[in-house]
C-alpha cells in the first residue's frame, strides 16, 4: 500500500511540476486566461490525489 502512494505521489509530483512550469509560461506571456485555467487544473489534480 505504502508503495502503491509513493508511486502515485512521484506520477502527480512530476504532473504538477509540468503545470507549474506551464503556468509560469504563460504568466511570463501575460495570458492570464491561460495561468488561470493551470491553476484550476493544478488545484483539481492537487485534490484529486489528496482524494485517492
Amino acid at each position: 500500500m505504502a508503495a502503491h502512494q509513493k508511486l502515485a505521489e512521484a506520477m502527480s509530483g512530476e504532473e504538477i511540476v509540468a503545470i507549474q512550469r506551464q503556468m509560469d509560461e504563460a504568466l511570463k506571456a501575460g495570458n492570464m486566461t491561460e495561468y488561470m485555467r493551470l491553476a484550476t487544473e493544478l488545484q483539481m489534480r492537487m485534490l484529486s490525489s489528496l482524494g485517492s
